[in-house]
């Protein structure tokens, strides 16, 4: 969740900053990812004033909701994931666009750094 859960948290701040960067740089494509506290409602004017920064230049696909071990990440996090794309750059997209195969079985941390050289 997000830090304090405070919707003055100066750190909301970056969410708006991240999207006045694209809208500065106009990248074809952008990913932005949050924890999940930002898909609460004290957070929606939040995003709202973020992603109109973008929006008339850019299709913004629903947020995401994934979970990192669901896709072979030795983590269980689960994270917001905001995309979009430039209607000239681009071929269209969709949320299915994003969709890969869950792995059968999660990745421990033991497992993923196991071979790896020790540090001394």
């Amino acid at each position: 969740m997000i830090g304090h859960r405070r919707v003055a948290d100066p750190r909301n701040n970056l969410f708006r900053k991240f999207f006045s960067l694209v809208a500065g740089c106009r990248p074809k494509f952008f990913l932005a990812e949050n924890v999940l506290g930002i898909l609460d409602e004290q957070y929606s004017d939040i995003r709202e004033e973020a992603l109109s920064l973008v929006s008339r230049d850019y299709v913004i696909l629903h947020p995401m909701r994934l979970k990192a071990s669901d896709f072979g990440a030795p983590t269980s996090r689960e994270r917001a994931f905001f995309v979009g794309y430039r209607r000239d750059a681009v071929a269209p997209v969709s949320e299915q666009s994003f969709a890969a195969k869950k792995v059968r079985r999660s990745v421990s941390v033991e497992a993923a750094l196991r071979g790896l050289p020790r540090r001394i």
